[in-house]
């Protein structure tokens, strides 16, 4: 893991740019400069979408999200999306049930966790 901090804060709200924890999160676990992955709030709705392609083209990977429950076991890295104390939206990076990352920069993490992503290799046909 190659932490990666954001550099972009906000909800996005009033026209300003969305914060960029994502972008981060993913830069930490793919281990990549934060430049080289897309800041996909930016994309608005179709974020997700535009997210599997550059998975799919960058790593033949693709991004499982589901509903998060605390009786789950992940193994590996993956990432809660969730509200903060700040009452934001926000992404940090998990490994094996707990807190490796958090890319913005009071480290808090999450009070309340709604969903998991996983990142899986695509099926060979």
């Amino acid at each position: 893991m190659k932490p990666v901090m954001q550099t972009i804060f906000g909800d996005g709200s009033n026209g300003d740019t969305p914060g960029n924890c994502l972008q981060a999160a993913l830069a930490t676990i793919f281990r990549i400069d934060l430049d080289t992955v897309p800041h996909f709030m930016e994309f608005g709705v179709d974020w997700f979408e535009q997210l599997q392609s550059w998975l799919r083209e960058s790593f033949d990977m693709y991004a499982l999200s589901f509903e998060y429950d605390d009786r789950l076991h992940v193994e590996g890295y993956y990432l809660l999306t969730g509200k903060t104390e700040r009452g934001l939206m926000h992404t940090v990076v998990y490994k094996d049930g707990k807190l490796m990352h958090d890319p913005h920069p009071d480290s808090n993490g999450l009070i309340a966790p709604e969903s998991c992503c996983v990142f899986v290799s695509r099926l060979i046909d």
